[in-house]
């Protein structure tokens, strides 16, 4: 996996180095299987008679779920300490909620 270095700013307004593990999705084994798999079903719906359009997508959509999935499984519970402008603003959304509470 490649390593990457991010500045980013934390709450305290001081920038900060992050190494955060980055890996294109193009350079995992789930994406590799995914696009073989795909280019073979191709290829075999293109030169046999016997596999229609009908079959190619009933055979194709099940491999995009697994490699959704597998994606998702692979996702699920790694957490990145990286900076996110996301949580500010909700931290900010959450502030004016208890202001307005206030009044």
């Amino acid at each position: 996996m490649a390593t990457a270095t991010r500045t980013v700013v934390r709450s305290g307004g001081s920038p900060g180095l992050v190494r955060v593990e980055t890996k294109p999705f193009f350079l995992t084994s789930e994406f590799a299987f995914y696009a073989l798999m795909t280019l073979a079903l191709l290829i075999t719906a293109a030169v046999d008679d016997s596999i229609d359009a009908r079959w190619f997508w009933l055979l194709e959509v099940p491999l995009t779920i697994g490699y959704l999935l597998s994606r998702g499984v692979a996702k699920s519970g790694s957490r990145t300490p990286s900076y996110d402008p996301r949580d500010e603003a909700l931290v900010r959304a959450r502030e004016r909620v208890g202001d307005g509470d206030r009044d």
